[in-house]
């Protein structure tokens, strides 16, 4: 089995590898509302050109709710959920408790859960990562607005170093960086020590 990124053709066609091969999208937007038309044709029809997983990623609350409806539907989906670095401006620690809520089953779309909540929870296999987490500095007008996605881009980490019980191992964690290199490579890894 290959495990690959999709990626577009040249020519705009979707061509199936081989028996012998799997593709895996590992990022991918299906909620987004380019796909409002015609989304349940264009995912019913991905297994038979070789797609035979795919990793839907929230930047912000609504789409990680989006990205965890869709992994709820479609078997073959899995959901990662967090904040992009541009979406960090008005995040709170509330939303830190509803990400932490979404890593497991039976919670209603709205509910949030702090630390010390966290009893016989079963996990949602379906949420696989905290994402698009990191640091995006292209467009930061300020050096507030780059502490602020520093803030919150260690306490999505935080959130995902320590799993749905509150040990390691954690969550995968999906990064997102541009132009913030160097302290994104530290931070990442500072977390490993």
């Amino acid at each position: 089995m290959t495990i690959a990124c999709c990626a577009g053709l040249s020519n705009g066609e979707l061509k199936t590898i081989g028996e012998w091969s799997m593709i895996f999208d590992t990022h991918a937007h299906y909620d987004d509302e380019a796909f409002d038309t015609d989304r349940e044709e264009i995912l019913s029809g991905l297994s038979s050109h070789g797609i035979k997983k795919i990793v839907n990623i929230g930047v912000d609350i609504p789409t990680s709710k989006n990205s965890i409806e869709l992994a709820e539907i479609y078997d073959f989906i899995y959901a990662v959920i967090g904040f992009h670095p541009s979406e960090v401006g008005s995040m709170t620690e509330d939303d830190i408790d509803w990400l932490r809520a979404h890593v497991y089953k039976n919670v209603s779309s709205d509910e949030r859960i702090k630390p010390e909540e966290i009893k016989d929870k079963e996990k949602n296999d379906k949420v696989i990562a905290i994402g698009e987490i990191g640091l995006d500095y292209h467009w930061s007008e300020s050096e507030e607005e780059n502490n602020n996605q520093q803030h919150w881009f260690r306490r999505q980490i935080a959130l995902a170093k320590t799993d749905r019980k509150g040990s390691p191992p954690g969550l995968y964690q999906m990064l997102h960086h541009h132009s913030a290199h160097v302290y994104q490579i530290s931070s990442i890894i500072l977390r490993l020590f």
